[in-house]
């Protein structure tokens, strides 16, 4: 499960057959869409808390983080659970998310 906010990144992630948080279109038969994307966006604010982001990659089981160089400043608070993976040639950047073992 991939979570990111740029549109055109959450169409290309689900054309090759890949989750994401927020569908890459609209789609009524996605459950909790609403819940979906209050929670996108809810993690993309700079202001969010580390703890709060880590509910929201718990609650959608998400494994990557995709940042687009609009929304670098979403990575405050990522915490050491996120760990840079790459850096695509315009400077996307792809987290790996850690599970909590709980």
């Amino acid at each position: 499960m991939v979570i990111t906010n740029d549109t055109t990144a959450r169409r290309i992630i689900t054309a090759y057959g890949f989750y994401t948080v927020m569908p890459g279109w609209e789609d009524p038969v996605v459950p909790e869409t609403s819940a979906r994307v209050a929670d996108v966006a809810l993690f993309f604010n700079p202001d969010t808390d580390a703890a709060t982001k880590a509910r929201v990659t718990a609650t959608w089981s998400v494994s990557w983080v995709l940042l687009v160089p609009d929304h670098e400043n979403a990575t405050t608070g990522l915490g050491p659970s996120a760990t840079l993976v790459t850096v695509g040639p315009d400077g996307q950047r792809l987290y790996a998310v850690q599970k909590s073992s709980d």
